[in-house]
């Protein structure tokens, strides 16, 4: 892989498959982003060929046993996701912005970006492909985090799945 090279991969494909996918994209250097979703237990060997997990409140309680519902236990659910061998850890917390830990272990907390909501079709799949790309560009966390967050207060002010999901340039425009 190439220097800002991603590999994002949920859970919606044959579990096995996915998890051969994700170590193998972590062998061949590329930066891997794990989106549970459905969450599934994963094998405690696959969370060190995780670059960064993503999920929301619901896949976090069921992937580490933590519901996150303040930045308490927001830290112990990412603390958790951490200790079991992922680089970073963003949680999803819909209109409470998101949650992040890298492997700095410094907390990130980006609030939800205003907006008015008309369909929430494509949320988490627009900020977690936000994400990957702020991430691709070479963005820090939290830069990505906001990426992402900016993305889908865009995509939740349109109509529909596909075509509410923004433009980099639209993202850049509303940042």
């Amino acid at each position: 892989g190439e220097k800002n090279d991603v590999f994002v991969t949920q859970g919606e494909c044959d579990p096995a498959a996915t998890e051969a996918a994700l170590r193998l994209a972590h062998k061949l250097g590329l930066f891997t982003i794990y989106n549970p979703a459905p969450a599934l237990p994963a094998p405690d060997d696959l969370w060190p060929c995780v670059d960064l997990v993503c999920l929301n409140e619901t896949e976090c309680q069921i992937m580490c046993g933590v519901l996150p519902t303040d930045d308490e236990s927001c830290l112990a659910a990412a603390s958790r996701l951490r200790e079991l061998g992922a680089g970073a850890v963003v949680i999803t917390l819909g209109a409470a912005g998101s949650f992040g830990l890298g492997p700095d272990g410094k907390p990130v907390r980006v609030p939800a970006a205003p907006t008015t909501v008309v369909d929430t079709t494509a949320a988490g799949d627009t900020y977690i492909g936000a994400l990957a790309a702020g991430r691709a560009r070479g963005f820090s966390l939290a830069e990505s985090m906001s990426w992402g967050t900016v993305a889908s207060a865009l995509a939740v002010s349109r109509l529909g799945a596909q075509p509410s999901i923004p433009t980099a340039e639209e993202v850049e425009a509303a940042r």
